[in-house]
């Protein structure tokens, strides 16, 4: 069963004013950096469950692409950054990772807790990724995260600091590049729905999946936007992950939807060097990065 809390959000008088408010946003990096996170635990608590491809090795492979092979994660210390559900800690632990930290900073990170338990090689943060401590790690981990902070320079800078000499960096970001009709459909839809309550919003949701679904099967027969997204994403997943993806879209107040110039200079500007690049589904960015020796 789904519960559904009240949803907080940024109010206003009337639409006019809010959307004033929405696009001053970017002038409010710490009122909206804690909304976000607000977000994204009430998004986490109504869509707890991951099953399927969903929470496969399968997916990870996908995620990397050329850039590493998933066997390498057997043996190294893990931190995951932002571990949502915690799909991803099973899955390091599912390839035998020496150790998994799990930085979590909403209400979410009891969901983590909860569908891992029985897995004993995972230490929990409840803190925002710039107050990440511990290791030093072998692999810094974080999968669509980054873009829903609006000011992701000291999270990255973190990262670099808690690695071991010859870490590596692997994040997934939003892509700009191919996504421009896309963009403007779903930014004008989320001026309505990130002021839905949560049932309402929901329940638009799961009228939509249908509409995914057929808007996939026409991907098939034309060369549509999201047409590789579709066949190797969506058509992979059951409906409830598809309605959880849905919401994911709608529900954030902030997201970045990033050029591959952006992705290699927030990298490279932490101190990361070494940079590669996966152009995954030719509408998202998968970047791995190393840090120096010395």
């Amino acid at each position: 069963m789904i519960h559904l809390k009240k949803r907080k959000s940024i109010k206003s008088s009337n639409m006019s004013d809010w959307i004033k408010i929405k696009v001053a946003m970017p002038q409010m990096p710490d009122t909206l950096a804690k909304q976000t996170i607000r977000d994204f635990g009430r998004q986490h608590e109504i869509y707890s469950e991951s099953a399927g491809y969903y929470v496969s090795t399968d997916i990870l492979r996908d995620v990397l692409g050329p850039l590493m092979k998933i066997e390498d994660f057997k043996g190294l210390d893990v931190l995951d950054l932002g571990s949502g559900t915690g799909r991803w800690l099973r899955i390091f632990h599912e390839l035998g990772a020496n150790s998994i930290t799990a930085v979590e900073p909403s209400a979410a990170i009891e969901v983590s807790k909860s569908n891992t338990v029985g897995v004993k090689n995972i230490i929990f943060q409840n803190v925002t990724g710039e107050n990440m401590t511990g290791g030093p790690y072998d692999i810094v981990y974080s999968y669509g995260v980054i873009h829903h902070i609006p000011e992701p320079g000291p999270v990255i800078k973190r990262a670099y600091d808690v690695l071991k000499p010859g870490g590596r960096i692997v994040i997934w970001l939003y892509g700009r590049e191919n996504n421009g009709l896309y963009l403007a459909f779903v930014r004008l839809l989320r001026i309505i729905t990130i002021r839905l309550p949560d049932r309402a919003l929901d329940a638009l949701c799961r009228i939509l999946v249908p509409l995914v679904r057929a808007y996939s099967q026409l991907c098939k027969l034309l060369p549509l936007p999201l047409r590789d997204y579709m066949s190797q994403f969506v058509d992979k997943i059951d409906s409830y992950t598809l309605t959880h993806v849905i919401y994911d879209q709608l529900d954030p107040h902030f997201a970045k939807y990033y050029r591959r110039q952006e992705a290699v200079d927030l990298m490279e500007n932490a101190g990361f060097r070494n940079l590669h690049l996966f152009h995954r589904q030719n509408y998202s960015w998968t970047v791995m990065a190393t840090k120096p020796e010395s």
